[in-house]
């Protein structure tokens, strides 16, 4: 018997890989950046930031992780607008909201597939492990700052810094619930 949560139900075969998408600023039903809650927010990030794209976003990152409490969800259809007016969501739905802010702020992304071995769960959800999938994709959003695609893991610095430890947490920050390295999430589940 094949687990339900692991995807290999799925009948459809595995083909050559796909193109690189090039990604851009335009909403989408999941990514509403035209929402005045969503606009709003765009805007109070675009007048306490620093001044470069990178900087924009960071600040944007930290104003979701001060306002949007962390919890696991399993919507990840969810408009970001609904996110914001209910304060809370999963860390996918959190990294929805800074892609859909940057593409509000005129920043263009896209969003790659991040697989992470379904094991990282297992201390999160004992009672479930058995429901767990062996892997985990999740949406990892990159945005095209100064030309080239970074991707959100890199927002604070390239990965050689980030593996040193400069520039890799805001001070009393836990891990997004992913793999490391990744942006931290002030308080996240």
């Amino acid at each position: 018997m094949k687990p339900f949560l692991s995807g290999s139900w799925c009948p459809r075969p595995a083909g050559p890989p796909r193109e690189a998408v090039e990604g851009g600023p335009a909403a989408t039903p999941i990514l509403d950046w035209g929402h005045p809650r969503v606009l709003e927010l765009a805007a109070e990030v675009r007048g306490t930031s620093a001044g470069t794209e990178r900087d924009l976003l960071i600040t944007a990152h930290r104003l979701i992780a001060a306002r949007v409490r962390p919890v696991y969800a399993m919507n990840e259809k969810q408009p970001v607008s609904r996110t914001l007016l209910l304060g809370r969501g999963s860390c996918s739905q959190r990294l929805a909201l800074l892609e859909a802010v940057a593409r509000a702020c005129g920043i263009a992304s896209r969003v790659r597939g991040l697989l992470v071995d379904g094991r990282f769960w297992h201390a999160r959800f004992p009672r479930l492990r058995a429901l767990v999938p062996r892997r985990v994709v999740l949406a990892w959003p990159e945005f095209l700052l100064a030309g080239r695609w970074v991707p959100v893991s890199e927002l604070y610095g390239d990965l050689s810094t980030l593996r040193q430890g400069a520039g890799s947490a805001t001070p009393g920050a836990r891990r997004c619930s992913t793999r490391s390295p990744v942006p931290p999430w002030t308080g996240t589940a």
